[in-house]
């Protein structure tokens, strides 16, 4: 199955040669600033990236953590992701992680319509949702010019058991109405 592009981007599989990028991506503070991920050695995403690749294995490439590939350099701009949601299996989460000379050109927006219809279209998910920490209003914007409504608040709980107030936006498939 071929993945979602964009006028922009491409979508591609994390290959064994991604960990650098992708470490280099999740070592940048501001980047990760609302993330509450804790910086893993180079190690741990060499692995992290074996762990997608069964993933994509699993489910014919069809979702998990992708590379996203800026089509005019060919060079690598961040990740999306498309899975099933914790909470509902049949819901698909989106998100996304951009390196910071990537911010405000419009590609976290671009890709993640890309994606949305692609979930509905290709893969018949009946809602694609997507959560962020309340501070972050680039990423409820994204959201907000997606489409999605604002769906609830909840506390999420980071890897250091602290918890923190955050929001999850959905929007539901045309293709359920009809």
């Amino acid at each position: 199955m071929t993945l979602p592009e964009s006028p922009r981007l491409y979508l591609r599989e994390f290959r064994a040669e991604d960990a650098e990028a992708l470490w280099t991506l999740n070592g940048d503070p501001e980047v990760v600033r609302y993330t509450l991920n804790v910086q893993e050695s180079l190690s741990d995403y060499a692995q992290r990236i074996a762990d997608y690749q069964d993933q994509y294995r699993s489910n014919g490439g069809r979702l998990g953590f992708f590379a996203a590939i800026e089509r005019a350099t060919n060079r690598f701009v961040g990740w999306f992701h498309l899975r099933p949601s914790r909470g509902a299996p049949d819901r698909l989460d989106l998100g996304y992680r951009l390196r910071r000379d990537a911010w405000g050109q419009g590609y976290a927006t671009e890709m993640s319509r890309a994606l949305i219809d692609y979930a509905f279209a290709q893969l018949g998910a009946p809602v694609v949702e997507a959560a962020a920490l309340t501070g972050n209003r680039a990423s409820i914007r994204v959201m907000e010019k997606c489409g999605m409504h604002r769906a609830d608040e909840f506390l999420y709980t980071a890897r250091d058991g602290t918890k923190h107030p955050a929001v999850r936006y959905e929007i539901n498939s045309p293709l359920q109405s009809l």
